[in-house]
């Protein structure tokens, strides 16, 4: 392999690092933008969460995979209600058993896969890419709202732990195993 082979090669590899990386970096924002709209104590997301929800949904799918269509691309494209899109990427059971058809047509269910392709007019591959756009789009959210909630949890858990900026010095050293260290004479 020529030298310049060899940096183009290692350009590429630095270039598709980088974007996971970057689709990493993606991934904690967005899980904090939905911890960000959970109310305190709640432990389900709502109307700000389900802006977030279609915002993401609408966006356009991952360069790495060749396939660039958004979930609800694909969802017109296999005639899928938008709000049935959008219920499941928030983790509402009931639509989700909607789509359990199009989840069996990507696995292992052939007849259900061919059968699609024929009613939506679109060729296999066609077909195979829109449903891995949808399914895609779903899991990422469903994994983002889980990571948001989860955030939200702990955030709520470190707040229980704080100090209030009511108490005394005395009643600080008091709540805990520290209070050995922090009386015993140096």
């Amino acid at each position: 392999m020529s030298a310049g082979a060899a940096g183009l090669a290692l350009g590429g590899l630095f270039l598709v690092v980088g974007e996971l990386a970057a689709k990493q970096q993606r991934g904690a924002e967005l899980a904090q933008q939905y911890a960000d709209t959970i109310a305190a104590g709640a432990d389900k997301v709502g109307d700000a969460a389900r802006k977030i929800t279609v915002e993401q949904l609408k966006k356009g799918g991952d360069w790495l995979s060749f396939n660039w269509q958004s979930a609800y691309d694909a969802a017109d494209k296999l005639g899928i209600s938008l709000d049935t899109v959008t219920d499941a990427a928030m983790g509402n059971q009931g639509a989700m058993a909607k789509l359990k058809p199009y989840y069996d047509a990507l696995g292992a269910d052939t007849a259900k896969f061919y059968d699609l392709a024929s009613k939506t007019g679109m060729s296999a591959a066609e077909t195979r890419l829109a449903l891995e756009a949808l399914t895609n789009g779903i899991g990422s959210q469903n994994e983002a709202i889980k990571r948001g909630v989860e955030l939200k949890g702990q955030e709520q858990r470190a707040n229980e732990d704080t100090v209030s900026s009511t108490q005394t010095p005395a009643e600080v050293r008091s709540r805990g195993p520290l209070d050995e260290l922090l009386l015993r004479p140096g």
